[in-house]
């Protein structure tokens, strides 16, 4: 049975981290960021922080369901898509954000931060649109 409480706490928590990313990027220049690593740290753990958020609602909706446990972030994704919460194509770019997630946390030393910028000031709507999906699947109000 889906806990709407822990799943309302968890969607707030994203959307606090999606608020400090912007922020970030909103308040500085890719150069300002990439030449301070003050900034460029926070951002990373924001948007790691973000896209944990993004993968913990996805395992809580997964389990509610009594479906099998993913054995992957991008994996998880995919049953949602499967169980109609979200379409082809957010699913898609939804598991690549997984795999970035995985690389930023376990190959750090290979992120390119370019591209870290990239997905902080470009990819940020696809986490509001998991939001969205999710508040007209479950009819949150959140």
């Amino acid at each position: 049975m889906l806990d709407t409480k822990k799943l309302i706490t968890r969607i707030q928590s994203l959307r606090s981290n999606l608020g400090r990313v912007r922020a970030i990027v909103d308040a500085n220049s890719d150069a300002t960021i990439l030449n301070d690593w003050h900034r460029l740290g926070a951002l990373k753990w924001y948007l790691l922080l973000a896209l944990e958020d993004a993968f913990s609602l996805c395992q809580q909706v997964v389990a509610s369901t009594g479906g099998a446990a993913p054995s992957s972030y991008a994996e998880c994704f995919e049953a949602l898509h499967q169980m109609g919460v979200i379409g082809r194509s957010l699913s898609e770019r939804l598991r690549a954000m997984a795999r970035f997630r995985n690389l930023l946390l376990h190959r750090y030393w290979e992120v390119d931060d370019q591209r870290v910028l990239e997905m902080a000031r470009n990819d940020l709507n696809d986490l509001q649109l998991l939001i969205g999906a999710l508040d007209a699947y479950f009819r949150l109000g959140a």
